[in-house]
């Protein structure tokens, strides 16, 4: 049993369930996870994941029981008492009720702790603030495998450039490279990148409509930037979603804090790939480029199969297509 399951990190329950191993019953261990709803600073992802799956109708074997006053209703209304504790008035009486409510005197807090409500601003955040906030370093530099990836959302009402490496102290580096209204100056602008930098890889996604097929079977973008197409399933960008979250929480990986890539990702959510997910927008307005962008980055950073190409401006240049 697992109380105050809001505050345990993945890290601490992986330690933990593999002792249930152990389990002579013939279906294996019961695992119990109780908590209250998590702040926006708690280290929640195990809970949310398990209330994310379940909501969703993505949980096998489990079931979440999630007890709560009405969240439109008055946060002073007793008559919600009985719904958010059962144990009202038998167990837990009025005074005790009204004494915690004494002691919490932020309606938030209230909500939270006594009325058992998940606050609609961190609801479903794919990486808390904390651990994105425990990994920032405006200084952050990458020196090596410089890896450019390119995100165009479906509407092309913007595109988004992001650059990731490996660091001096072997750590991974990304960062926002650059984001502009339209799609028609990223061609110009990558193979100007190309031409002053040495790079590892260039990865963009086959269905920004970027990229032409030749007759050979490879992928030009532009003119003169030849694409191999290395990547071009749903499961590649799983892998690279999954790659970028454990890279945050395993603090391998530093991002420069810059604005638009935290906003990017106060508005991402999960869509299921099969039995894993990728990125996807809270809504029809959000613009999650810039996230999606650093994690296509990462990949092609950390991606040894990738070819490494020798770029010319008249010769071949190699990039990843997802």
């Amino acid at each position: 049993m697992f109380d105050e399951a809001q505050i345990l990190d993945t890290k601490s329950l992986e330690d933990m369930v593999a002792a249930t191993n152990q389990a002579r019953h013939e279906h294996g261990a019961l695992l119990l996870f109780m908590g209250t709803p998590p702040r926006a600073s708690d280290p929640s992802q195990a809970f949310r994941q398990r209330r994310d799956e379940a909501l969703t109708g993505e949980a096998e074997d489990a079931i979440w029981l999630e007890i709560a006053a009405d969240p439109d209703s008055d946060p002073n209304d007793e008559a919600q008492w009985a719904v958010m504790n059962p144990s009202y008035p038998l167990r837990t009486p009025r005074e005790s009720l009204l004494r915690l409510r004494k002691n919490l005197k932020d309606d938030d807090s209230w909500n939270r702790e006594g009325r058992g409500i998940w606050d609609p601003k961190n609801d479903a955040l794919v990486i808390d603030e904390l651990s994105w906030g425990a990994v920032k370093d405006a200084a952050s530099m990458a020196v090596e495998r410089l890896t450019l990836a390119i995100d165009v959302p479906p509407d092309r009402s913007v595109a988004a450039v992001a650059l990731s490496g490996r660091r001096p102290d072997g750590l991974w580096h990304v960062e926002l490279d650059e984001q502009r209204k339209g799609v028609d100056w990223v061609i110009p602008w990558v193979v100007q990148a190309a031409d002053k930098n040495q790079l590892h890889a260039v990865v963009v996604d086959e269905l920004a409509g970027l990229t032409e097929k030749r007759r050979d079977g490879h992928y030009l973008i532009g003119t003169d930037v030849e694409v191999t197409l290395a990547a071009a399933e749903g499961r590649d960008m799983a892998i690279a979603c999954a790659k970028f979250f454990d890279s945050v929480m395993d603090g391998s990986v530093r991002h420069t804090d810059q604005p638009q890539v935290n906003v990017a990702l106060s508005v991402a959510r999960k869509r299921p790939v099969g039995a894993a997910w990728a990125w996807n927008r809270k809504d029809a307005a959000s613009d999650i480029t810039p996230i999606v962008a650093e994690t296509l980055a990462l990949w092609g950073a950390q991606n040894d199969n990738v070819q490494v190409p020798t770029w010319r401006r008249t010769g071949t240049r190699t990039a990843v297509v997802m």
